[in-house]
């Protein structure tokens, strides 16, 4: 495993500000999740189901939710679809035995950041934990200048504001970029190819990220190249993960398979 320590000392000096809600009803996950997340936070809120979760942050502010899927009176995906209902931004992540494949789409359009085996491995942790304290910080540098420009009545710097939406190492609009598109209120049909490179992480450990990320580009110029011609938006959702993504207003399925 290829972990830098700088890069785990940077996390941890900045998460340890944050708040964090954790939805476990598990005991045994519950207990080994939280030896992992104290590594990195201080501030943690425990609940226990769904409905409890969603009480909690109805009731506090959080930085960061961390969330079981299967869980009783209300499972992860439906405390995530309330709280979506008041905060469409908050980073969510799920933590899950299996990989709940049917649920991909569903928390795509719900904003999931994405997902986390149990049990949680340290390295796989990390590199998702990165990428959300990115969006985070983000998001906090562009509530501050919009602050230091009300008294101004300035309209904030739109070049600011679309870093939030594009993935930097490949220049193709991110995954916050798909949920705003799947959000828009049409009657288009929607089809939409996910394409997840497998077991990518272990290119990473064997010969470095520089070369994992070179490796990204040039996948994602194969894929730019591909869908040049056949009206798809490209989107990067994650490390190794891509979608393809295409509206069409009327349903003909001859025309889908264009």
């Amino acid at each position: 495993m290829n972990i830098d320590m700088n890069k785990i000392k940077e996390l941890q000096e900045y998460s340890k500000e944050l708040k964090v809600l954790y939805v476990e009803d598990n005991e045994e996950a519950r207990v080994s999740t939280i030896e992992v997340l104290y590594e990195f936070f201080e501030d943690i809120t425990i609940a226990l189901d769904g409905l409890e979760g969603l009480d909690k942050f109805n009731n506090s502010t959080f930085d960061l939710i961390i969330s079981d899927i299967n869980m009783p009176n209300m499972n992860g995906i439906a405390m995530t679809e309330e709280i979506r209902k008041t905060d469409k931004e908050i980073p969510i992540l799920i933590v899950s035995a299996y990989s709940e494949s049917g649920y991909f789409i569903e928390t795509i359009k719900l904003g999931v950041e994405g997902y986390l085996l149990k049990p949680i491995e340290l390295e796989q942790f990390i590199i998702m934990l990165s990428k959300t304290i990115e969006k985070i910080k983000m998001k906090k540098k562009i509530e501050e200048y919009q602050k230091s420009l009300e008294n101004a009545n300035i309209k904030l710097n739109q070049d600011i504001k679309n870093q939030l939406y594009i993935d930097h190492l490949t220049s193709l609009p991110n995954r916050l970029a798909l949920e705003r598109e799947l959000f828009k209120r049409n009657e288009d049909y929607i089809a939409m190819y996910i394409l997840d490179i497998n077991n990518f992480r272990k290119i990473n450990e064997m010969y470095g990220f520089d070369t994992g990320n070179e490796i990204l580009n040039n996948i994602s110029k194969n894929i730019k190249e591909y869908a040049k011609n056949k009206e798809f938006s490209i989107y990067k959702i994650s490390a190794d993960e891509f979608v393809l993504l295409r509206r069409y207003k009327d349903y003909n399925l001859e025309y889908l398979h264009k």
